[in-house]
């Protein structure tokens, strides 16, 4: 268990409109923008069943105060800005194998492969303000929550590693 913050960044504050690149979306930064306070809890279970050898499972779940999601936004222009949703959570599984190859072949000493998978789910509730638009009688949607914008739902990773022998 840990506590920890999410801190905004220089170009998520500054009050001016800003591109990328020649094209991009127009970017507005929010002055008023909190930092997000966030309650983790991880846990892990491994389990090496030789040398050389990992086999890992982790469940993890992060609580979110105030967490930041960009918006669009129609003003004279069409733009992105940060906001911040009331809460938010983060959950999901992740799974990890590992194994040096020098114990199957001498040739591959120092050789290790590996991998993990990470699966995950995200939401936020929405604003009183931006929930209310959704039980418009004119949409009919009612919705008080959504997924978190950028938050993937799933991850893969493969790894190759080599360590070079000390030579005297």
């Amino acid at each position: 268990y840990s506590r920890t913050v999410a801190r905004q960044t220089f170009k998520e504050l500054t009050p001016i409109q800003q591109m990328e690149y020649l094209g991009s979306d127009v970017f507005v930064g929010n002055p008023e923008l909190q930092m997000s306070a966030l309650e983790n809890w991880d846990l892990r279970a491994d389990y090496m069943p030789f040398e050389g050898s990992l086999l890992s499972m982790s469940w993890f779940r992060k609580d979110i105060k105030n967490p930041i999601e960009y918006v669009q936004r129609i003003g004279t222009f069409a733009y992105t800005t940060p906001m911040n949703y009331p809460q938010g959570t983060l959950s999901g599984i992740e799974l990890e194998a590992r194994q040096h190859l020098g114990n199957f072949l001498e040739a591959l000493d120092g050789l290790t492969v590996g991998g993990n998978a990470t699966f995950i789910d995200s939401e936020v509730t929405l604003p009183a303000s931006e929930s209310a638009q959704f039980d418009d009688a004119a949409i009919r949607a009612p919705m008080k929550k959504r997924d978190m914008t950028g938050a993937p739902a799933y991850l893969y990773n493969l790894f190759f590693t080599y360590d070079i022998k000390k030579k005297d």
